[in-house]
This record gives C-alpha cells, sequence and structure tokens, in this order.
C-alpha cells in the first residue's frame, strides 16, 4: 500500500512541476508525443492522431483553458509541426515537436 501511495505521490509532483515549469505550447507538444507513442505505432513525420477527449477535456487535463488550447494548437500549427483539421491533428515534423515539447519558460 506504501509504494502505491508513494507512486501516486511521485506522479502528482512530476504533474505539478510541469504544470509550473512548462509553457503551453510544451505540455501540448509532449501530449501529442506521449499520445502517438501509447498507440503502439511507429512515431513518424506524416503520423495521424485523432483526439479521443474532447477539447474541453484535453485542455483541462493539461491545465488551461480551452481558449489558449486553441491558441496554442494554432501556434504549433504556426511553427510547422503539426497540421490540424478539426479533431484530426496531423504530426508533420516530429523533431520540431519534440523541440517544442522541450522548451521551458526562460
Amino acid at each position: 500500500m506504501l509504494s502505491h501511495a508513494s507512486l501516486l505521490l511521485k506522479k502528482f509532483i512530476l504533474k505539478v512541476e510541469e504544470l509550473a515549469i512548462k509553457d503551453p505550447p510544451a505540455r501540448v507538444a509532449q501530449y501529442l508525443i506521449a499520445y502517438a507513442v501509447s498507440s503502439d505505432l511507429e512515431l513518424e513525420n506524416g503520423f495521424s492522431l485523432t483526439l479521443d477527449i474532447n477539447k474541453g477535456l484535453l485542455a483541462s487535463h493539461l491545465g488551461i483553458t480551452g481558449e489558449i488550447l486553441a491558441r496554442t494548437f494554432a501556434r504549433v500549427k504556426q511553427s510547422g509541426a503539426i497540421d490540424l483539421d478539426k479533431d484530426v491533428i496531423i504530426l508533420k515534423d516530429i523533431s520540431l515537436l519534440k523541440e517544442v515539447a522541450t522548451s521551458k519558460i526562460s
């Protein structure tokens, strides 16, 4: 029981650090990469994702508002890393998306 509580605490601490340190584009990019990797397909340029949750829930999960999520998707799209078509996201440049995911507020 203590080990389970320890794991939950560790996840919580990582989530708090992520919310405190990473800006919204980094959080969105990290989520998209993790989502793509969890699909058990090889991550490559042109990979297409269909969001399985609505954008409001995604925004909440990432600790931002729906409006910030929409602006963040637009910024990441403008960078050339992704393309959007409603709930389908095409990962155009994986290396650029990984750069966005590792960016931190300076």
